[in-house]
């Protein structure tokens, strides 16, 4: 059972689409993706490096960039436009509505793109995609 659910159970409520709020964020690229890629500890993947200078090269070929999203601290990657610690919740929403797809961890930015019917490549680790997974995508968007 997905978290939504066991929440919604148990509080006696009937799940519905969220409203997500959005605030203006000058967009960074004409096309991009959003990325992620830091979260729990637990949740962090060691091979975001080496998996960005695969998919950066063919991305640069079509026109696609990379904008990080995260807390100002977290690592820049090589190869994305940085936007760590630059943007508030609504205006990550407003980065993420308008990105082609979006690509990190099981973090907020995963929900919201969620959310917004995005195509998403998020990678979990403890905790099972069917329980904490992208509740709101369609099953080959995720």
């Amino acid at each position: 059972m997905h978290l939504i659910e066991q929440y919604a159970l148990a509080c006696g409520t009937k799940i519905d689409k969220p409203y997500i709020r959005e605030k203006y964020c000058p967009v960074p690229a004409d096309r991009y993706i959003t990325f992620s890629p830091i979260s729990k500890p637990s949740k962090n993947y060691s091979y975001w490096k080496e998996a960005l200078a695969m998919i950066v090269p063919p991305l640069d070929q079509l026109k696609i960039k990379i904008v990080q999203l995260g807390g100002e601290k977290d690592p820049l990657f090589q190869g994305c436009i940085d936007m760590r610690g630059k943007t508030s919740i609504a205006q990550a929403a407003y980065l993420v509505k308008r990105a082609v797809m979006h690509v990190g961890t099981d973090t907020f930015t995963t929900h919201i793109a969620s959310h917004f019917g995005k195509k998403i490549v998020s990678l979990y680790s403890n905790s099972p995609i069917q329980n904490s997974g992208p509740f709101w995508s369609k099953k080959t968007d995720t």
